[in-house]
């Protein structure tokens, strides 16, 4: 379609209808806007960038028309990465491929009425080109974030070393943790694993140390995100991560009880831990928490449910005294103290000082 130099009207038009508001370009509104009627689609997932570029290049030498694409410059590797690529095979098949947030995706869109030969070559390309799932993610965390109302994964390596479970809590949670090792670790199990107490007890350190341990995939469900619980779309989302671990971290307001609380929200971490959903999708649950258990929403507490619950305190001194020689703090410890005061013995606090009120004598 051509567009005469005074016909601005309906250039802004055609131009909108095609990119989104990110500037980011809409393949299924222009491949509707070309061929008159609305594409099939395909997705293939864990698809390699270089790999189809170089089978794209051999196979279709010759295009319908020039590639879109997009890139982002990756300062401190000093090369573009490619995000968005399109690749017009044919006016009517066509293969998009988006790498936001690592999600490695190509879409094929075509015409049911497209050539059947380019059209069975092209299926099978990407379909040899798909990866499969890698079922090692040890020492690895995958973030579950947003974009354009989709859920992504990032995947992070090596998150930090693992810490020695005796050193660095209380006598009783070397136990509890290998009994909640071997059930997370288990093929098909569901449930709950609750972990609370308060800030700087150790918490987050176990997450990293049971990231070191499990072989799952980890996925990091952030504070700030804590409004999507309740969202259908996490559901679909989760259907495609089955034998994985959902960890959410300062859950506070997700777990308490209903009554101060979204009710929906409660309702998708039940049907995720034992319900139909989660005895399909096998993704146990982890929450930390700084309340007191007895704030927690009834329901998750149920006999069955749960694979383990734990309060984490400050440390008993003689487990102190034990880690601070160990790290070379050259402090004694008579009082329990918690992780983050001994690793961080030398900072200064910034929490109010309490004053006393009325006169000294």
């Amino acid at each position: 379609m051509f567009f005469q130099d005074d016909d601005e009207d309906d250039l802004s038009s055609h131009l909108s209808s095609v990119y989104d508001t990110d500037d980011d370009i809409k393949v299924a509104a222009y491949f509707f806007h070309l061929n008159g009627t609305a594409p099939n689609k395909k997705a293939f997932f864990r698809v390699e960038y270089a790999a189809l570029e170089k089978e794209l290049n051999a196979s279709f030498p010759q295009r319908w028309k020039d590639d879109y694409t997009e890139q982002e410059f990756i300062k401190k590797e000093s090369r573009y990465k490619q995000k968005h690529r399109v690749w017009f095979l044919r006016q009517d098949i066509w293969i998009r491929y988006r790498n936001d947030y690592e999600s490695m995706a190509a879409t094929l869109y075509y015409l049911s009425s497209a050539d059947g030969a380019t059209l069975q070559k092209t299926e099978q390309l990407l379909q040899t080109l798909v990866k499969e799932k890698e079922e090692d993610h040890k020492g690895t965390f995958s973030f579950i974030t947003t974009l354009h109302g989709h859920f992504h994964l990032k995947e992070f390596k090596h998150i930090g070393d693992a810490v020695d479970i005796e050193d660095h809590y209380n006598k009783d949670f070397y136990t509890f943790s290998e009994r909640v090792i071997e059930k997370l670790q288990k093929p098909k199990s569901h449930g709950l694993v609750l972990l609370h107490g308060k800030p700087g007890t150790g918490k987050t350190t176990y997450i990293r140390y049971l990231a070191s341990r499990l072989t799952k995939r980890m996925i990091y469900f952030p504070p700030y995100m804590a409004s999507h619980i309740s969202s259908p779309e996490l559901i679909n989302f989760l259907m495609d991560q089955e034998e994985s671990i959902l960890v959410l971290e300062d859950a506070d307001n997700v777990i308490s009880r209903r009554t101060g609380s979204d009710s929906s929200a409660i309702s998708n971490l039940l049907n995720l831990s034992d319900g139909l959903l989660g005895q399909c999708l096998h993704i146990p649950v982890i929450c930390t928490f700084n309340m007191m258990h007895t704030e927690l929403d009834a329901a998750l507490l149920r006999k069955g449910r749960l694979l383990g619950m734990y309060e984490f305190k400050p440390l008993q001194p003689n487990v102190a005294n034990r880690l601070a020689s160990k790290i070379k703090i050259e402090n004694t410890f008579t009082q329990p103290v918690s992780l983050a005061e001994i690793y961080n013995i030398g900072e200064e606090t910034y929490l109010p000082q309490k004053q006393e009120i009325g006169f000294r004598k």
